[in-house]
């Protein structure tokens, strides 16, 4: 995660137990009921009012988890870093993404396009189901501790 007015690297296991002990009977009152193929809960009107969030340890500010937005763009190094990857590689294992936005689902494409095998593990649809060479619609963890 990285507070939102400057770059500062705070790993999310080191928030975790934080995150517990801020709300430590919150996941009990409000988290009832099955995860939803995008990973989401279904929680009660205004439940979410009552979650406490971590803030930055460093300052105290507001933080923002290091993952793109929907409407963000990927970083120009990491998309370099991935291209290079893609070129490289002999197939393309997407694990939990929709591949609903353009800047996870051109990976799928362009591994296609370059010939390429593209295995999907998501528990529901994604965008590039249509030319996954194969589709495990399950939750990830299920799959990946078989592996």
């Amino acid at each position: 995660m990285h507070q939102m007015w400057r770059y500062y690297k705070q790993y999310r296991e080191s928030l975790q137990p934080i995150m517990e002990e801020l709300n430590a009977d919150w996941m009990k009152v409000h988290v009832a009921g099955e995860i939803a193929p995008d990973g989401d809960v279904e929680l009660a009107e205004g439940a979410h009012e009552s979650f406490v969030l971590p803030t930055c340890q460093k300052c105290g500010g507001i933080l923002k988890t290091d993952v793109v937005f929907f409407g963000d763009n990927i970083p120009r190094d990491v998309y370099d870093l991935c291209a290079d990857k893609l070129e490289d590689c002999t197939g393309l294992l997407v694990l939990g993404s929709s591949l609903t936005v353009m800047s996870g689902y051109r990976f799928a494409w362009y591994a296609k396009l370059e010939g390429k095998p593209v295995f999907i593990v998501n528990i529901g649809p994604t965008r590039a189901d249509s030319f996954a060479d194969m589709k495990v619609s399950a939750p990830v963890t299920e799959v990946v501790t078989k592996m």
